[in-house]
């Protein structure tokens, strides 16, 4: 099959609360709203693959029980569509590993990098190479000097871009990542939208 069709989406920030002056604003409505019309454009494009690319959450700790219930839901729905990939991003609370028990067939929840073998909703073979948000911290915690730190970090990732290289033998091969790009020109088309 030649054609895979791909739904993306990311940064949902469930939870957030942003400022008026000195008012805080919750924009769970808003971000409930936009999630109701991916849902909608999901079910009428029927893609073969949901790609969630993290930062579903917006606190990392402690997260209101009706965002994670939201999220639950989104997922199902989502994953009733077409295989799900999510990774967790910077925002995202470590407890949503623990909707990998919700053991619902279409939805891989990634918090590590490994390489995920997908069927697509027409059939295709998918090859999912997932790059989470990297916990510095965790990957590199022994060295003290910040250089050695970032070399260490850019030649960790630098060998599994190697390793997901040779992998990448499907007849579709996607990776999806949670990363910060330094060093990236903004074409400014935000601008021009507002």
């Amino acid at each position: 099959m030649n054609e895979l069709k791909i739904l993306h989406t990311s940064d949902w920030h469930l939870g957030v609360t942003s400022w008026i002056g000195s008012r805080p604003v919750d924009r769970t409505s808003e971000i409930l709203e936009a999630l109701n019309e991916i849902y909608s454009k999901t079910l009428e494009f029927q893609p073969d693959i949901v790609l969630i690319t993290g930062d579903v959450l917006h606190v990392r700790s402690n997260p209101s029980a009706e965002s994670v219930e939201s999220i639950i839901k989104y997922l199902k729905n989502f994953s009733d569509v077409a295989p799900v990939v999510m990774v967790l991003g910077n925002h995202d609370w470590k407890g949503l590993r623990s909707l990998k028990e919700l053991k619902l067939e279409n939805l891989r929840i990634v918090d590590k990098p490994e390489v995920l073998e997908l069927t697509g909703k027409r059939g295709q073979r998918i090859k999912v190479f997932p790059l989470p948000y990297v916990e510095t911290s965790s990957l590199i915690s022994r060295i003290d000097n910040r250089d050695e730190r970032i070399g260490k970090l850019h030649f960790e990732i630098e060998k599994l871009m190697k390793y997901y290289e040779r992998e990448a033998t499907a007849d579709w091969n996607i990776m999806v990542a949670h990363v910060l790009v330094d060093g990236l020109k903004i074409s400014g088309i935000e601008k021009k939208t507002e």
